[in-house]
Parts: structure tokens; C-alpha cells; sequence
């Protein structure tokens, strides 16, 4: 019993048996999920804020030159050093 039309082959009894228990499966998967997500989204609401960089560069501050008007290649290069 794997597929949908298998399902529809079974008696009447057992077709409405599998149907009922795969729906009050799913039903308690959604109120397990739910009190879950709530709690993920209050510790995510609670994480600290952390302001990220807005320039690339290395550790130094100088910044590497690639060939001359090629800054979108140095600028890969450099954020793939770090």
C-alpha cells in the first residue's frame, strides 16, 4: 500500500480507517508545528542585533587592485580571502 489507487482498493471500512488516521496524523503535525514555530520566531525576535560590514577589504584596510578598471574581479577576490 504505497499509492493513492491502492488506497481506493481497499473496503470501504479500512479505506475510510487509513483516511481518517492519515488526517488526524497531519492534524497533529500542525498543532505540534505551530507552538514550535512560535517559540523559534520569540528567540529569533530575542537575538541581538549584529551590524555587518558595508565595505570589503583586508585585514589591514588596504584594498588589492586587479588590472586597471577591473575592480568587480578584486573585489570578488578579496571577499573570497577573507
Amino acid at each position: 500500500m504505497g499509492s493513492p489507487k491502492s488506497l481506493k482498493r481497499l473496503p470501504p471500512v479500512w479505506h475510510t480507517a487509513a483516511v481518517q488516521a492519515y488526517v488526524h496524523s497531519i492534524d497533529t503535525v500542525f498543532l505540534v508545528a505551530i507552538p514550535i514555530t512560535f517559540l523559534a520566531f520569540l528567540c529569533a525576535i530575542a537575538l541581538p542585533e549584529i551590524k555587518l560590514r558595508s565595505t570589503v577589504g583586508t585585514k589591514s584596510g588596504a584594498h588589492a587592485k586587479g588590472s586597471e578598471g577591473d575592480d568587480t574581479t578584486s573585489s570578488t577576490a578579496e571577499a573570497m580571502m577573507i
